[in-house]
């Protein structure tokens, strides 16, 4: 009779979403990164990685099309059509 009245207690009420959402600040999205001085070099290593592409690649272009600016193909097929 006892396991009769006896019930197990309730589970714990769950999360809502505000609730969840409360304690999320920028560190969570990463906006504040670039204060620990990891990233800035690491960024900078990947510009001049960038702009030595973009130099080979207008380098390869013919000399008509060196003082557009790189558009990728669809420069090469104008650069094609003037030739």
């Amino acid at each position: 009779m006892r396991e009769l009245f006896e019930q197990e207690p309730p589970p714990p009420p769950r999360k809502t979403r505000a609730e969840l959402m409360k304690d999320i600040d920028a560190d969570y999205y990463g906006y504040r990164d670039d204060d620990d001085g990891i990233l800035t070099p690491l960024e900078q290593n990947e510009e001049r990685i960038g702009d030595n592409a973009v130099h080979s690649y207008s380098q390869a272009l013919p000399n008509c099309c060196s003082s557009y600016i790189l558009e990728g193909p669809a420069l090469v097929e104008f650069c094609t059509a003037l030739n």
